[in-house]
Order: structure tokens, then sequence, then C-alpha cells
């Protein structure tokens, strides 16, 4: 904690020189400074600022020479120690080394400069107090206008954390998010997938069946299937990127040594930053800290910046799929069995063994003679006795 500069006793005549210099005093009066006093040395210590009648005490006397450097000076208009040392800078030795609290230099500040972040308070805190107005009328009208949204939203939240199990939103959830401005005509594909030739297994095998079947399939564009043989490269590349709404970038370690992916990526971003819309999602076969070294910095820090799939997260499929777009459901034929996770369409009945959905209403059930009441018989108009 700071200390006083000591007053030398009555009975001593006061000292012509003191060397004070880093002893922790934090606080420094008028009354302790003597008329004999010719050098004071109060370097690194913590004085930050003095009281009006301290300032003209320390530089009362044109002979006395004072070093300061090393203190938390308070740089704010109207500062009464400051604005002391600015103006007999001729008796600071070490002026030039003064620094601000903050670090700035004494020296380079102007008046104006001291007094300018304090001049402009009354209309930054009017422009904060405006803003956070503004986010409350935000909050309001976004729980008004949607609880639904809002609920979606938490479970959204959950699902990204791993709590999948429970909180998945439903099918009818998803079908009522729908993307503003993108008619589903206007694309021939609903993602590009982009993906090193080493993990073509992978894409082939697992990605591919999995998005492109059910009753509503997405519409991959996979190199190796959908260019035509024979065309330039990076005509394909810009062509797939401009006809699918998604970029899906698998990304590994034969991704990252492929000069071909990263133009893939280079191309998908810089049309997402034309479009001003998210159109890359990132899908990571490896490690993260593995891959960030072996990544270009573009999309290092794309990837620290922008959230991404793990393959060997639990919610990975659930999680993929609400990263893609949604393609319109196509009606499933009475004899076709209904894919893993796909809701039944309204009226539709349970299969035998499947369980009921929390949301779903009970059946109702018939009514049961009370016990040992006599069954009530049916007697058909026609039947003659």
């Amino acid at each position: 904690e700071g200390q006083r500069l000591a007053r030398p006793p009555p009975s001593r005549a006061a000292p012509a020189l003191l060397l004070l210099r880093n002893n922790s005093i934090a606080a420094l009066g008028a009354g302790d400074i003597a008329p004999e006093l010719r050098l004071l040395d109060l370097s690194d210590n913590l004085v930050e600022e003095v009281d009006p009648e301290t300032a003209a005490a320390l530089f009362s006397e044109p002979e006395r020479r004072v070093l300061f450097a090393g203190n938390p000076l308070a740089c704010r208009c109207g500062g009464a120690l400051t604005a002391a040392l600015r103006a007999h800078r001729a008796q600071v030795d070490d002026f030039e080394r003064l620094r601000c609290a903050d670090g700035r230099r004494l020296a380079a500040l102007g008046a104006s400069e001291l007094c300018a972040e304090g001049a402009h308070w009354p209309l930054r805190a009017s422009l904060a107090a405006g803003a956070a107005l503004l986010v409350l009328l935000g909050v309001a009208l976004a729980l008004h206008r949607g609880r639904r949204a809002a609920l979606r939203g938490i479970k959204r939240f959950l699902l990204e954390h791993g709590l999948c199990a429970r909180w998945l939103p439903s099918e009818a959830e998803e079908a009522e998010e729908t993307e503003e401005g993108e008619e589903e005509e206007a694309w021939e594909f609903d993602a590009f997938v982009s993906f090193a030739h080493p993990d073509h297994r992978f894409v082939a095998e697992r990605l591919a069946p999995a998005l492109e079947r059910g009753p509503r399939p997405r519409r991959l564009c996979l190199h190796h299937r959908d260019w035509a043989p024979g065309d330039w490269i990076p005509q394909q590349i810009a062509r797939s990127v401009r006809a699918s709404r998604r970029t899906l970038l698998v990304l590994s370690r034969h991704w990252a040594a492929s000069s071909w992916a990263r133009a893939e990526f280079r191309e998908a971003h810089a049309r997402a930053q034309r479009d001003s819309r998210p159109r890359l999602v990132l899908l990571l076969l490896d490690e993260p800290a593995a891959l960030r070294p072996l990544l270009e910095p573009e999309l290092r820090a794309f990837l620290d910046a922008n959230t991404y799939l793990r393959w060997d997260d639990p919610c990975f499929g659930r999680k993929l799929r609400r990263a893609l777009p949604r393609p319109r459901r196509r009606p499933r034929e009475p004899h076709e069995p209904r894919e893993p996770h796909e809701p039944r369409e309204p009226g539709e009945p349970r299969e035998p063994g499947e369980p009921r959905e929390p949301h779903e209403p009970r059946e109702p059930r018939e009514p049961q003679p009370a016990p040992g009441a006599r069954p009530e018989l049916a007697f058909s108009p026609n039947l003659k006795l």
C-alpha cells in the first residue's frame, strides 16, 4: 500500500536534497515540501495525482529540480499534477520519460488530447444508453414475434453442445425455418462437396449416402461424378460453387495438402463474401489442433471464427443435416419403409412396435364394459326374428 512523504522533525533543518526513489510513496501534500528543498527525487513511486496547492508548492522555487519518472500519472483533463509538470518542464529533469498510467508519454500529449477523452463522455454515455435500449427492444420484439423460434434456438444451442438425445428439434420445427431470398429452383445442388482424393472413400461410402437417401435427399455435387470430363478445372470449381447453395469442406491432412481443394475454398469464400451469406460448412476429419498448422492463414482465421462439424460427434448426422439447406420432401410410397428419424406424415399410423413421440397425443381407447355387465348386442335392421 502506498505511503506518504515523511515530514522532517521540527528540531532539524529541512534538507536541501530528498532522494526518495522507489519508496512506494502514493500521497504528497503541500506541507511536505520545504522551501529550502533544491532537489526532490520521487521517481519510481506510486503518485498519480496531487491537489492544486501541492502542485503549486512543488514548483514554488525556481531553483528546485524535480525527478518524477516511473509514477503512474493520471493524465486527464484538469489534472493538477500533469498541468504543473507540463508548465514547469524546465525544472523536471526527466520530463521526457514521464508516462501516464495507460502507458502514453506525457511529452507527446497536448492539452486538447488530455481533455478529448473526457469532453465526449456525455455523447458516449448517450450512445451506450441508446444501444442498450435498442438491444432490449430487439429482444422484446423477437420474443413477441417468435416464441417458438426462441425455443428452437435453445434446442439448437443444446444440440451444438452435445445434448442431442432428448433435445433434438423436431422435423416440424425444422420445416418452419425457411431461408429468405433463396428459392429451391434457383440452385442445381444443395451442396458442393470439396474433398481430397484420399478421402474419396469416406465421402462415397458414408457422407454421400447419408445425405442423398431418405424422403428428402440432398442434391450433392461431387467432382468425380458430376464434373464434365475434359473441362478446365478452375472453371469447373467456379461453376460448382455458383450452382450450389452451400460448399461443404471435408477438412483433413490430405485436403490441406491439395492445391485444388484450397482453390475450392477460396472460390467459395469469395462468393460468400460477395453474397454476405454463410455459404461454407466445415467438416473436420482430423483433430483441429493437428489441422490448424497445415492450413493457409485465411482458412485458419475462418476456422477460428466459425463453428465446425466433427465426424466423430455423436450428433454428427443431425448437425450436418441442419447445416445444409432443406430440400423438398418427396412423397413416400406406401410400401417404402421410413428412414430412421423420419417423421410420420399427418394422419399416418405408427408402425408396429414404434414408440409414441412425446408431443404426439394418445390414441383414444375404446370404452371397456364394466365388470359383471352384460355385453350389448347389435342387431341389423334387416334381421328377421
